[in-house]
């Protein structure tokens, strides 16, 4: 499947068994189950994708990444979260997972958290045992314990009830079939917002949470210079500053992915030092609220 030049996509809740033995453009290196470039607000989370070649070559990854130059971007706004996924992710300059589920590596936010990985060997297994994001590994794709028909977990499985994976339980052949919604297996949450105009696609992409970096945070008179930066912000949100008893402080618009408060209310006066908090929207109902320390 390639997701280039496309936007607002959700990919969820999907077992996908692919066999890189056999390129629709005949060529032999593994592109993998999903190639992506030039994306804009896509999700894809709590799939299985299973990764073979019965031709005996190179498996190839749940993704792959393209992009023009290596300190190009594949997109703007992305999810990777609750996939199981053979051979891990690759794509066009860096070691896996490096290369694409870094901040780095997308324009606005980046969610990523809670993915499985099998059937990964160095560098890319150190690679990925230095990740984080509440990464799991499994030696193979026996160690996950699936089930004989793929669709979930076994009880026995070290990664059950950790919300990994197409949860499948409830699939429905015959609903399916038909082309129908199956009655015990309903859309995911964030699909189900009602009808959708006869334009769009079915399934539509849910806006990739906000993630926002604040910092310095405290504040410090004897060691910063300048204000507050919010970075992995959203352009056309908005910033509010209250004092912690709730008392409106500043409004700051967002026009791009970085915003900053330089320490003053609305009127142009400098805050004192205490507690202050913060509100982020993005304008799709998106909002991440904190708090912020000014010593002077």
């Amino acid at each position: 499947m390639s997701c280039i030049q496309s936007a607002r996509q959700l990919i969820s809740d999907n077992v996908v068994d692919f066999d890189t033995a056999y390129r629709y453009d005949g060529l032999t290196t593994p592109a993998g189950a999903l190639s992506v470039g030039s994306v804009l607000d896509w999700s894809v989370k709590r799939n299985t994708f299973l990764g073979h070649n019965v031709g005996g070559g190179t498996r190839g990854p749940a993704v792959w990444g393209n992009r023009g130059t290596c300190t190009g971007t594949f997109g703007t706004n992305f999810e990777w979260s609750y996939n199981i996924n053979d051979n891990g992710v690759d794509g066009d300059c860096r070691y896996d997972p490096e290369n694409i589920l870094t901040s780095e590596s997308w324009l606005g936010t980046v969610s990523v958290t809670s993915n499985l990985v099998a059937d990964v060997v160095a560098p890319i297994l150190t690679s990925w045992q230095g990740f984080g994001h509440e990464s799991q590994i499994a030696a193979t794709e026996a160690d996950i314990k699936l089930s004989a028909d793929y669709l979930t977990l076994q009880g026995s499985s070290p990664f059950f009830g950790m919300g990994i994976g197409a949860n499948l339980s409830c699939f429905n052949e015959a609903a399916i079939r038909a082309g129908t919604p199956s009655p015990l297996c309903p859309l995911p949450p964030e699909a189900q917002s009602g009808p959708l105009p006869p334009d769009r696609p079915i399934i539509s992409v849910a806006a990739v949470p906000l993630n926002p970096q604040v910092y310095p945070n405290p504040w410090r008179k004897d060691r910063h210079t300048g204000g507050i930066t919010f970075n992995q912000v959203v352009a056309g949100g908005t910033i509010k500053i209250f004092t912690i008893s709730g008392r409106k402080v500043r409004e700051i618009p967002v026009t791009g992915t970085s915003a900053g408060w330089d320490l003053a209310n609305d009127k142009g006066d400098k805050v004192a030092s205490g507690i202050y908090v913060y509100l982020i929207t993005d304008g799709q109902g998106n909002k991440a609220k904190g708090k912020v320390g000014i010593i002077k």
